[in-house]
């Protein structure tokens, strides 16, 4: 289970494959040796006869329950979706509903581009980032339409009451961002999000979602409201004009409202403490509800100034002022933030890898390629000309596993469920054979460019080589007089 240092063997793992060393068991009364990273050692392939049964790689049956229970799932989330449709087509009508759905797509594929960006170091599974979208656009919309509409009859929709349009400031950002977060929440409760870039882009993908289903329902009811008092004309107007103020100027509203809420949930999963793990969440509740209500609060009163003072310019300019100082600094704050965890992530690798290059996983070079997304996507490339695309997808696996037990390796640093994460670390170890035998690994590095970190890298760890001799499967050695 633990790599030990007593003794030290060789062993080749095939033609063409790299040589490895691995460390040998002790006796039971020696202390078990420490990684470069100041863990206990990996154990090695050398060792893996001797791991006990519930740490050997082995297919896990799907239980009837899961199957059952994920059925109802989806089956609820599609009926949540056709409710959803049919309440916008109601409020807005068939060329309402179909323009609107047209202009609330056009900013969707940036967005979830832009957190698919930032899942590249470690990505999610594609069904859980669609069930974290599709929540966002169906269950959170449909929970916010019900429960704004009946608390806005109850309490805001008086005669005579001149709270009337407060109800976007005080009721809509708490039933909203609680709706949003409560799919954060659900992926944390099923062990999904193990940090903060995972807590952002399960909230962001969340967010998209709801601006998506909202901004139908938007553009849908400007025109079909516009066209019914003044004309198809007008209606267009309306239309193109809303969905410049919320395509435009604030597509990105609703995914940073409910960041708050998936970073405090990120850092909360990688604390001890149960009081922490509960206040962390709702301050993160807190600060969104405050976020959202602020820029509702924004519009309503630019709303009203212009209702007041009849001049459009100065609701305009007054909504333009508090765009340039609340809303514009937040987004650029978050985009500071993602591209800072996204390097940060990459130096996670770099100090966490070379453990399993030590016990022999993987070649030492390794750890300089897969630490860096420029060169993965070089070893892709690689693996296309030289086996064309299941080479591509086989290589992909391998560096998105390996990748993996670097991440797994990083909570075992944090010592939270270190027992269940040396049982996952020894059944990924043991699928790392086929998955190897499969890949195209790039050889190492000519020696004019052996000590040269990747950009973006520090330098490795003392004691680990970041070049060798032996070729990677199926790729020529390098040549000596290759300059770089």
């Amino acid at each position: 289970m633990i790599a030990y240092a007593r003794g030290q063997e060789q062993r080749r793992e095939g033609p063409g494959e790299i040589v490895s060393t691995f460390a040998v068991p002790p006796h039971a009364d020696e202390r078990p040796a420490l990684a470069s990273d100041g863990l206990p050692a990996v154990p090695s392939p050398a060792s893996i006869h001797a791991w006990p049964d519930r740490m050997v790689p082995r297919a896990r049956p799907r239980r009837g329950w899961r199957i059952f229970f994920s059925v109802i799932g989806l089956l609820l989330l599609a009926a949540c979706a056709l409710t959803i449709l049919i309440l916008i087509g109601i409020n807005t009508g068939r060329t309402g509903f179909l323009l609107g759905a047209v202009l609330a797509t056009l900013p969707v594929p940036l967005l979830v581009a832009a957190f698919r960006w930032l899942d590249k170091y470690e990505p999610e599974p594609a069904r859980y980032l669609v069930f974290a979208f599709v929540w966002g656009a169906a269950v959170a919309t449909l929970v916010a339409i019900t429960l704004n509409t009946v608390g806005t009859a109850a309490f805001f929709a008086r005669p005579g009451d001149s709270r009337i349009g407060w109800e976007a400031v005080f009721l809509a950002p708490p039933v909203e961002e609680a709706a949003k977060g409560a799919v954060v929440l659900i992926l944390a409760l099923r062990r999904r999000i193990d940090g903060i870039v995972d807590g952002i882009v399960f909230a962001g993908l969340c967010g998209v979602g709801f601006a998506f289903t909202e901004n139908i329902l938007y553009y849908g009811r400007a025109f079909s409201e516009g066209t019914a008092e003044f004309g198809t004309g007008t209606g267009v107007i309306v239309t193109i004009f809303t969905f410049i103020l919320r395509g435009i100027v604030s597509p990105f509203a609703h995914p940073l409202f409910t960041l708050p809420i998936g970073i405090a949930i990120g850092i909360a999963v990688r604390r001890r403490s149960w009081w922490t793990k509960i206040m962390l969440p709702l301050l993160g509740y807190v600060i969104a509800m405050a976020l959202h209500g602020l820029w509702n609060g924004i519009a309503v009163r630019a709303a009203q100034t212009a209702e007041e003072t009849q001049n459009g310019l100065v609701a305009l300019g007054q909504f333009g002022l508090g765009y340039l100082l609340i809303m514009l600094p937040t987004f650029v704050g978050a985009v500071w933030l993602a591209m800072w965890l996204r390097r940060r992530e990459g130096r996670v690798l770099n100090r966490r890898l070379p453990a399993y290059a030590e016990a022999g996983w993987i070649a030492p070079h390794e750890v300089a390629l897969l630490s860096s997304l420029r060169l993965r996507q070089l070893g892709l490339d690689l693996a296309t000309r030289l086996g064309g695309k299941e080479a591509r997808r086989a290589t992909r696996a391998y560096q998105e596993h390996v990748v993996g037990l670097g991440y797994l390796r990083e909570r075992l640093a944090r010592g939270r469920r270190v027992e269940s994460d040396l049982v996952r670390q020894g059944e990924m170890l043991g699928a790392l054979f086929a998955l190897r035998a499969r890949a195209v690994v790039p050889p190492p590095p000519p020696p004019a460019l052996a000590r040269r970190p990747p950009y973006g890298l520090g330098p490795l760890p003392p004691g680990v080589p970041t070049s060798g001799s032996e070729p990677a499967r199926g790729v020529p050695p390098p040549d000596p007089g290759y300059p770089g």
